[in-house]
């Protein structure tokens, strides 16, 4: 987000999305750019993907991600209909329910070693898939 819209000023929105469900799930990232800016922003995307793999995780990093995480974990459970949902896709994607204490015992345990390995096997570009949806051209009338 901060290299392509702050430094590089290529997109309106960039956000990337994790989807978990038993047997599979899918990992996105989201740019809206101006057709102009489109193969750049897409270049610096997969440049930012490469950097994640390359490069190791720093502590700082790794303690700041989990704390986002933790509070992120517990400040769903403040919304009622948050906590509803939470109950039933864990209900649906392992058949129980994961206390508030577990889940972050979870996040917890997770090592650097384990997030280099997840980086390496799933932010590989190459093995992306890419959808890129674009506006009609509008022909104006002189």
């Amino acid at each position: 987000y901060q290299s392509m819209r702050e430094k590089h000023g290529l997109a309106y929105s960039v956000y990337s999305s994790l989807q978990t469900y038993s047997d599979c799930g899918a990992f996105y990232i989201y740019a809206a750019t101006d057709k102009l800016n489109a193969e750049k922003a897409e270049k610096l995307l997969f440049d930012e993907a490469k950097k994640i793999v390359n490069s190791k995780i720093t502590t700082a990093e790794w303690r700041r991600a989990k704390e986002q995480l933790k509070s992120s974990s517990i400040m769903e459970l403040e919304s009622m209909s948050a906590r509803m949902q939470s109950l039933c896709k864990n209900e649906l994607n392992s058949g129980s329910y994961m206390s508030v204490e577990e889940t972050i015992s979870k996040i917890e345990s997770v090592t650097i070693e384990q997030i280099t390995e997840l980086a390496n096997k799933y932010l590989d570009p190459a093995m992306w898939s890419k959808a890129m949806l674009s506006p009609k051209s509008k022909k104006i009338a002189h």
